[in-house]
Parts: C-alpha cells; sequence; structure tokens
C-alpha cells in the first residue's frame, strides 16, 4: 500500500494491526503504529499527515505532526 500522496489516513484499529504487520512496523501498540505511519516519507514534506486509527468502543487515537491525541469514545455522544 502506498501512502506516499495520502495526508490523511483513517483506520479500524483491526486495519491498523494489519497495515503495521505488512510494514514490519513489530508493535501491536495502536498509538505507536499511528506515530509510526504519521512520519512515512510522504511527497509533499511541506503539509502533515493526519492518522486517525477507531477502537470501537475504546479511544481512538490521533497523530498530527509531532503531536498525539487518544480520545475517550464516550465524550462523543
Amino acid at each position: 500500500m502506498c501512502v506516499c500522496v495520502c495526508l490523511c489516513l483513517f483506520y479500524l484499529f483491526q486495519e491498523a494491526a494489519t497495515f503495521a504487520k505488512e510494514l514490519g512496523f513489530e508493535t501491536d501498540d495502536i498509538a505507536v503504529i499511528a506515530h509510526k505511519t504519521q512520519n512515512l516519507p510522504k511527497e509533499n514534506a511541506k503539509r502533515q499527515r493526519l492518522v486517525v486509527f477507531t477502537q470501537g468502543k475504546d479511544d481512538t487515537v490521533a497523530t498530527v505532526e509531532h503531536k498525539r491525541s487518544v480520545g475517550d469514545a464516550e465524550s462523543s455522544h
């Protein structure tokens, strides 16, 4: 999968785990996967990539630039 042109990625946590395995990230920590995905090379180095991994009833993980956010899924209802 080429993510070199993607600036915004949304995945379910199961997809994130598969993505990480395919890229050899060697972790199943969703926050670490989000951070590593956000830092993958991209064509436009001037624009930051946003990565969001949803986890159903569990916290949603998002990264942009060098910031990571973990949100409470219940607070959005």
